[in-house]
């Protein structure tokens, strides 16, 4: 595992996130790590990177597979964001590694509803955003976790076609510091913008989603809709058979084929 070092990240770093920077050799779940110093109070844009994480989760609960060779890393937000803004949080976070991947590793990854990170058809970064509430319904706190594949390459059977690590997109020599680094001043720069949503026109534009045909899953209901926009909420407006739009603000969607 080529080294992530906390000094060589922090030198790198440009806003508030990232201060203070916590890093580990190993632990469970970055994302649990982070809400333990969260609950201890732990300031907005404290982060814990992990060069490896053995009980990594994703949404609803599901297992998320966390190779040695990648990178962990959980951001501590305590935006003024409402509940209801949730999903910009996640949108956030899909556009900065978007940017970092590009800025270190000049490649031009997609981004796939609600939290994923694409390239070539295939699955290179999950983003899992968890949040806390107070009392009155006000959003406590929320922790963003990304786990990035940097160099694997033998993945599980069940994970090979769908999964694929920055190496094996032809990024030689990534620099995990400097991509840690360049990832947190671009979510930085996203959530200290006068208008948060402002990113949206980036994430619309590296959007796999758009103008597609996907399965709407719903619980136990799903649907063959068409992807037509995401609206200024993050969420995914879809076109039914029927010619009603709606706008998705949870459940997931369901690629058909290939997509770049």
């Amino acid at each position: 595992m080529r080294q992530i070092e906390k000094e060589a990240i922090e030198r790198l770093l440009t806003g508030q996130l990232g201060r203070p920077l916590w890093v580990y050799d190993c632990v469970e779940s970055t994302n649990d790590t982070a809400k333990t110093l969260a609950r201890q109070g732990a300031r907005h844009g404290t982060t814990v990177v992990a060069k490896k994480q053995t009980k990594g989760r994703g949404r609803m609960g599901r297992s998320f597979y966390s190779p040695r060779e990648g990178v962990y890393v959980t951001v501590i937000l305590r935006p003024e964001f409402l509940p209801a803004d949730f999903l910009l949080i996640t949108a956030a976070a899909g556009v900065a590694v978007a940017q970092a991947v590009e800025a270190v590793c000049g490649l031009q990854p997609k981004i796939k509803w609600v939290n994923d990170v694409y390239y070539g058809g295939k699955k290179l970064c999950g983003i899992l955003t968890e949040s806390v509430l107070h009392t009155d319904g006000t959003l406590g706190y929320a922790v963003a976790g990304i786990g990035i594949n940097l160099y694997e390459t033998d993945f599980p059977e069940e994970l090979r076609g769908k999964a694929v690590s920055l190496e094996g997109c032809g990024a030689a020599q990534v620099d995990g510091n400097r991509l840690v680094a360049v990832l947190l001043n671009s979510l930085d720069a996203i959530l200290s913008s006068p208008d948060p949503t402002d990113f949206l026109r980036y994430y619309k534009e590296r959007s796999c989603v758009i103008g597609r045909r996907v399965t709407m899953i719903q619980g136990e209901h799903s649907e063959e809709v068409q992807a037509v926009d995401i609206d200024g909420q993050a969420r995914l407006v879809v076109l039914r058979e029927n010619g009603e739009k709606i706008a998705l603000g949870s459940g997931e969607i369901s690629l058909r084929g290939e997509f770049l």
